[in-house]
């Protein structure tokens, strides 16, 4: 949200970009809610068998928004989490960590994010796509 609201305070964006933080997060938080539920139903002897459990590592670093503020090729999965430790690169989650080499100097694709809004292009895109 806070890239959200710096847009609108720059004038870069709207004010109905922040209305786009509820969609962004509810599904998340959907889920975030129920694991906790799981292993406090685990902890006190239950069962949590109505539950999906979610790895760790996927609840920490696996989130995808989806909203119209995130514009994505496909809509997002009904689980609003992707493996990290398989990351696809996907409009709506973390940048994946991909080192990088340039004039022998080692680097990773996570040096490229300085605060500006940054587009990685795969090798096989000319140009980003726009509409």
């Amino acid at each position: 949200m806070a890239w959200e609201l710096a847009a609108v305070l720059k004038g870069q964006a709207g004010p109905a970009l922040l209305d786009t933080c509820e969609q962004e997060r509810r599904l998340v938080a959907r889920l975030t809610l129920g694991q906790a539920m799981r292993q406090l139903d685990a902890r006190l002897g239950g069962t949590a068998d109505d539950l999906t459990a979610v790895d760790d590592l996927t609840m920490i670093f696996g989130y995808r928004y989806d909203s119209p503020a995130v514009r994505a090729e496909t809509s997002a999965p009904d689980a609003p989490v992707e493996d990290p430790r398989e990351p696809s690169g996907r409009p709506g989650l973390r940048a994946p960590h991909v080192r990088l080499e340039r004039a022998r100097t080692a680097s990773s694709t996570h040096d490229l994010f300085t605060g500006a809004f940054t587009a990685l292009i795969a090798p096989d895109m000319s140009a980003p796509r726009s509409g």
